[in-house]
């Protein structure tokens, strides 16, 4: 089985901010950070690992990626793949992807990319939030499983609390 988990980007800046740079240099604010961080955690405690990263050259999924391979404890390199950008081509990143002999691999991308990709993948209708994860089986091309970030950064939170009441010394 080769599975590609795609996530999509955090909360970054908004494109309405006085201070907002252009697009490709929009960076996660302190809340999509933390929530990313939160949301890592959960894939970490659904097993999520890869041996393969890529991700948009974008500053937003860049440091998504970041995150994620270290959240994860991935030593895989995270590679730019121009195609994962918001006006990539979701043809040739479904390519791509199918005809990788790594694996599994993590990408991060953008909205609604990454949704063209896994319809592309499977035929699946979905629509990624931001830190929202997403699981594909390429052999048989389909959807393994869709997890909304809410529901990610509770696991990790949950994860979180008990790996911290397991470090406390007895009463």
């Amino acid at each position: 089985m080769r599975l590609v988990y795609l996530l999509r980007h955090g909360i970054a800046i908004d494109r309405t901010h006085p201070d907002c740079p252009r697009d490709s240099k929009r960076a996660l604010t302190a809340k999509g950070h933390r929530r990313t961080v939160d949301a890592v955690r959960g894939l970490a405690t659904m097993g999520v690992t890869a041996t393969a990263m890529a991700a948009s050259q974008y500053a937003r999924a860049m440091e998504t990626a970041t995150i994620a391979q270290r959240g994860l404890g991935l030593s895989a390199e995270i590679q730019a793949w121009p195609d994962l950008e918001p006006s990539g081509a979701v043809a040739a990143t479904a390519r791509r992807l199918m005809a990788s002999t790594d694996g599994p691999i993590l990408v991060v991308g953008h909205a609604p990319h990454l949704d063209h990709v896994i319809a592309t993948l499977t035929q699946a209708r979905v629509r990624l939030k931001k830190a929202g994860a997403a699981c594909v089986d390429l052999d048989d091309r389909r959807l393994v499983w869709l997890m909304e970030p809410r529901a990610l950064r509770k696991l990790g939170t949950r994860s979180s609390n008990q790996e911290s009441e397991s470090n406390e010394a007895p009463v």
